[in-house]
């Protein structure tokens, strides 16, 4: 073979070598394809031809956000946010191979290439795995890269990062789109002041499957996160605030969420669609002053969702589609919200509705921890404080790709403990931790009292979802006060007919009952009648007095 075509192959291996270490393996078949393409062309020709695929590919992973399945790319085992950043144009891609250390073509020759091969055999293609990257190619141990000193943008420090390499990002606003890498960490140093400004041209920050973000701010995107199938990704410590539609929407998989500020979202501040936990939660974060609803549930997800604060959300709380039942809410404050919850999703009473008492929560400096007197500190489940907790930790399965591309999760293994028999095992009492009081109960009740803002639908007796919030004040009390027992007792006022108005409020007390009793309290504690409009306590002259005498009685029966 002359040494023209010979140098040609060359060069296809070496933009092969200089890919796969900006963004990882690439297979013995696509390199064997790069180099029976250029072996009939001028590397000039081929660096052309090569960029345009590149350049087609790219324009696909922006419109479908994907890349086409046909696509040669697909052999190289690339991902859309990795082909993004690949060079498309001759002198990009002869740039390529200067940073991977092939300033010229022969260089090729050293280490990647067996220059003594005969009719063009290379050590790379050739199956073994210790000559495939041997010399100059030879893959480097987990790295730490830094922003702005290593590369000026983020996207450049992970498009040349590894498996396993962690990037350390500087206090900044970073005006720019970033897709994360498969097993890359990326870190900010302060999430109030290492900022991902997304510019409203599409997701801030794109997850990826097995990747890790925290400690940033993440603003101004169509969506703060967008993950789409992540499984294993690892969201935490960041703030997320101010992006056009959701701060994190996850599709089909849940990625782990823990300990964000996710606040004054446009549209929800969490959307899970679809998404099922498997080894991932929704935990310890303080979701807040979003647009529509802090916890958004649509279609069949079933995740599990604890020790969160949802706060000031403008419309729900937690808002469910019917499919998404199962969802498990555990140990939740659910505060102040327009509606706390619709009737979709299952609230147990080990949800609260409590002033978490923020230490700061201006948005200017703010600080979400709560406040040591706070009725969060040690509520949670595993008593922890409901809310952010600084020793938040996941332990996150080792991933291992076989020889035939299957990713495998294998979980750490617990440690081993060595026991001597020569020597006593010495285990030292632990010193009691000193008790803090617990939360001062609920006042005893009254013999008499009206519960306000407990309302109904128009006309009929079905119990308004925002009312339910105040109806757990009732659950609380009984729950505390284990003698009290109730004659719920219901009123209207005096429009329409008194027979009707007679068996509506007795069917509106009866609501209030089994609402009661839905939630735990014995039956043999309550007791319901209706009254009609024969005992009001203001004018039903006027609106606001018809609006008093419409109102849920409580009168105590065991005494």
């Amino acid at each position: 073979m002359n040494r023209s075509i010979k140098s040609m192959k060359i060069a296809a291996v070496a933009i092969a070598i200089a890919s796969s270490m900006a963004f990882g393996a690439v297979s013995d078949k696509c390199s064997k394809e790069l180099s029976e393409a250029a072996s009939s062309k001028s590397f000039d020709e081929f660096a052309t031809e090569l960029g345009t695929a590149v350049a087609t590919v790219k324009t696909s992973c922006r419109t479908k956000m994907t890349c086409p399945a046909d696509s040669k790319m697909m052999d190289v085992g690339m991902t859309a946010g990795c082909i993004k950043q690949l060079p498309s144009t001759p002198s990009g891609i002869k740039k390529a191979l200067k940073d991977a250390g092939v300033s010229e073509v022969s260089n090729a020759l050293s280490g990647g290439y067996d220059s003594d091969a005969s009719a063009g055999e290379s050590s790379y293609g050739s199956g073994d795995e210790s000559g495939s990257r041997g010399g100059a190619f030879k893959k480097q141990g987990p790295k730490k890269i830094h922003v702005p000193r290593d590369y000026k943008t983020i996207t450049d420090a992970l498009g040349n990062a590894d498996a396993g390499d962690t990037v350390f990002v500087k206090r900044g606003v970073y005006n720019e789109n970033v897709t994360l890498i498969m097993d890359v960490v990326l870190k900010g140093e302060d999430p109030l002041t290492t900022i991902i400004d997304g510019g409203r041209r599409g997701p801030a920050v794109m997850g990826v499957t097995e990747s890790e973000i925290s400690h940033f701010t993440i603003r101004n995107g169509l969506e703060g996160v967008l993950c789409e199938n992540t499984g294993g990704l690892y969201i935490h410590n960041n703030i997320i605030l101010d992006n056009h539609a959701t701060g994190i929407a996850a599709f089909i998989s849940l990625p782990e969420i823990a300990n964000n500020v996710v606040y004054g979202n446009r549209w929800s501040g969490i959307l899970a669609w679809g998404a099922k936990s498997l080894d991932s939660k929704i935990e310890q974060n303080v979701v807040l002053r979003n647009g529509y609803s802090g916890l958004a549930l649509k279609g069949p997800s079933n995740v599990v969702v604890v020790n969160n604060i949802f706060m000031e959300n403008h419309y729900y709380g937690v808002f469910a589609d019917p499919a998404s039942g199962q969802t498990r809410m555990d140990y939740n404050n659910i505060y102040k919200n327009y509606y706390p919850f619709n009737r979709f999703i299952k609230i147990n009473r080990t949800n609260v509705s409590l002033d978490p008492l923020f230490k700061n929560p201006s948005v200017f400096s703010p600080n979400f921890y709560v406040q040591p007197k706070s009725p969060m500190v040690k509520r949670g489940q595993g008593r922890r404080d409901i809310g952010l907790i600084d020793d938040i930790s996941v332990v996150r399965p080792k991933i291992v790709v076989d020889e035939t591309g299957v990713v495998q999760r294998i979980p750490e293994p617990e440690p081993e403990i060595e026991f001597k028999p020569d020597e006593p095992e010495f285990v030292p009492e632990p010193e009691p931790e000193p008790e803090e009081a617990p939360p001062p109960p609920p006042p005893p009740p009254k013999k008499v009292f009206v519960v306000e803002g407990v309302n109904f639908v128009s006309g009929k007796a079905d119990i308004t979802d925002e009312s339910f919030g105040n109806l757990m004040v009732v659950v609380e009390t009984m729950q505390t006060y284990k003698e009290v027992s109730f004659r719920v007792v219901g009123h209207t006022d005096n429009q329409g007919k008194k027979e009707a108005n007679q068996k509506l409020s007795e069917a509106r007390a009866k609501s209030v009952v089994d609402f009661l009793i839905s939630r735990g309290i014995s039956s043999s504690r309550l007791d319901y009648e209706g009254r009609g409009d024969s005992q009001p306590i203001a004018s039903n002259n006027s609106a606001a007095g018809r609006a008093k005498n419409r109102r849920i009685e409580f009168q105590r029966t065991d005494n």
